[in-house]
């Protein structure tokens, strides 16, 4: 699957997912001309991050969830999003901002300085579609949020940050703060840096922090600026088109406007016509053309931020992940990247050498668990096919019904992972022994009775030992010369070996944990998400009752209680 196809399947599986994913960050952080990444999914996460050791963390997502084109579509924006943070930002003036409001003020300018400047770039062939998703998403949660109070400074750093992309959805503007907006919005049209935008930012606090007719005023282009007032008094004798000053005499008209609002009304001392949006003190406004961006011209509301203790809208998009892992489990955490090893640990000589001793037993229970349910017969009495001679003799009584036909149902394709715990308490303890005499006993038996059949290891990542489909004679070598691993990452070492089955063609499928451990909480939650998925999770518990973990479990105590393991009390799906 390349990332094209992905972006045009109408859905997908989780796993799936999280594939697609993985494979979009590495091909945009090639095109971005960007050092290699590894992807992480975690859980309870609710936005995207990227670490300063190169690691992008995302919300995590159910092996057997659905996720549409548009999810799919928006996560991708996420990760477009946080690869411009890490070619254009530069987190480190950052960290001498001791206000968090103007800090969040910084986030939404210096969100849209780097996607603005992706855009004018053209860094990307589709970069505008997967932006726009994700921030038109982001716009109608916001819209639809109870803490989204257009008149509240909590609600002003969202306005901006929308206002200023200007390639999205829109939200309302309080009236006097457009000019502010705007001329925010210029800036950043030449800033060429963090820094840069950082100074945009105190100065956007400033003005908002301050009265009115106290800020400073906007810069016009030349071709945009009314004639000066040249009267002390403030009057002006022209009709300009720029915007009139002072005190003068009279009542003037303010049209101010977004494209939802033709007109804001508002009173202005003084004569002339000018250019404004809004109501407007100073100067009179009219016949001005409504601004481009704001969705609602709000009233003038009054409020200053410097003092301001309550919520703040967040000006980051959330990814609402689709992982169900109860609240207060550990060890949800995934990445395939992070958690796979390329190669085994291997010893040079063969050590693990006692597994001659395995009784038959052992293989025999495992062979009728898995042996082919595939069965031929004859049927008789048919009009055509092969001739049944033992009907012959009734032709003469006008039977007509003397053929047979030969039927055959194939059995139940199965295919197996064999996840061997090589962590350093299997080593420490001596268990690896036994646990190595079992996995080896249970290959050749599976590979026997016609079950296709993957060896691998964990501890604190996870390998393959042995694919699918090599000879049982290289996963025995191979399994007897193990080194350890370090610690137990068992949540991981589920997920992955669920993944390998769930790709593979067989119709059963089934994991065999082979380990001393009793299991991070969150593996139970995937064992049972595998069953729903088709996949039965077996625990095989090496001197350790395994079943609160492992609903499928049996013990092994000893290389002598191999033969005596009831495997025939193990249920596994057709």
């Amino acid at each position: 699957m390349n990332l094209d196809h992905a972006l045009r399947l109408p859905k997908m599986k989780g796993f799936e997912a999280r594939r697609g994913l993985t494979l979009a960050a590495h091909t945009i952080c090639a095109a971005l001309e960007l050092p290699a990444i590894n992807v992480r999914f975690c859980d309870k996460t609710q936005t995207a991050s990227m670490s300063g050791g190169g690691e992008l963390c995302l919300a995590n997502i159910d092996d057997d969830s659905i996720v549409t084109r548009a999810m799919f579509h928006r996560w991708v924006g996420f990760v477009v999003h946080e690869l411009l943070h890490r070619k254009w930002t530069d987190f480190t003036p950052i960290y001498s901002i001791y206000n968090p409001y103007i800090k969040t003020l910084l986030n939404a300018l210096e969100d849209a300085r780097i996607e603005r400047k992706a855009i004018a770039t053209n860094l990307l062939g589709n970069v505008t579609n997967l932006l726009g998703t994700l921030l038109d998403g982001m716009v109608t949660e916001a819209l639809a949020s109870p803490h989204a109070n257009w008149n509240s400074p909590g609600s002003y750093p969202f306005s901006l940050a929308v206002f200023t992309r200007g390639f999205c959805k829109r939200v309302p503007v309080p009236a006097d703060f457009l000019p502010i907006w705007e001329e925010a919005e210029r800036r950043l049209d030449t800033a060429t840096s963090t820094t840069d935008t950082i100074v945009i930012a105190r100065w956007v606090y400033d003005q908002i922090s301050i009265p009115q007719d106290q800020r400073d005023q906007p810069d016009q282009p030349d071709d945009q600026q009314g004639k000066p007032c040249d009267k002390p008094d403030g009057k002006s004798d022209d009709a300009g088109d720029g915007e009139g000053g002072g005190e003068g005499q009279g009542e003037g008209t303010a049209e101010g406007s977004s494209e939802a609002q033709e007109a804001a009304q508002g009173e202005g001392e003084g004569q002339g016509t000018g250019k404004g949006v809004g109501e407007a003190q100073g100067g009179a406004q009219g016949d001005a053309k409504a601004p481009r961006k704001a969705v609602e011209a709000l009233p003038e509301n009054g409020k200053s931020p410097a003092g301001f203790n309550g919520r703040v809208l967040e000006v980051e998009p959330t990814m609402q992940g689709t992982s169900t892992i109860p609240e207060g489990m550990f060890g949800g955490t995934y990445s395939e990247e992070a958690g796979v090893a390329l190669r085994p640990r291997l010893r040079n000589s063969t050590q693990h050498r006692d597994v001659a001793a395995v009784s038959g037993k052992l293989r025999f229970e495992v062979r009728r668990l898995f042996e082919n349910s595939g069965f031929e017969e004859h049927q008789h009495g048919r009009r055509a096919g092969s001739v049944n001679v033992a009907a012959l003799h009734s032709v003469a009584t006008g039977n007509t019904r003397v053929f047979k036909r030969r039927v055959e149902t194939a059995g139940i394709d199965s295919a197996v992972v064999l996840m061997l715990d090589v962590s350093e308490s299997m080593f420490s303890d001596g268990l690896i022994t036994t646990a190595v005499a079992a996995t080896v006993a249970l290959s050749e038996a599976l590979t026997a009775a016609g079950v296709d059949v993957c060896v691998a290891l964990f501890g604190d990542r996870t390998c393959v030992l042995s694919p699918f489909g090599q000879p049982f004679k290289r996963k025995e070598a191979d399994l007897r010369r193990v080194l350890h691993g370090g610690g137990t990452n068992d949540y991981f070492a589920v997920r992955y070996a669920h993944e390998m089955l769930i790709r593979h063609k067989a119709e059963r499928k089934v994991l065999f944990m082979l380990t001393d451990g009793m299991g991070a909480p969150a593996t139970r939650h995937q064992v049972d998400m595998g069953e729903r998925m088709g996949v039965t999770t077996i625990g095989l518990g090496i001197h350790m009752d395994v079943s609160s973990v492992y609903p499928n479990n049996v013990t092994v105590n000893s290389i002598a209680s191999l033969g005596t393991v009831a495997f025939n009390k193990i249920k596994l799906a057709a």
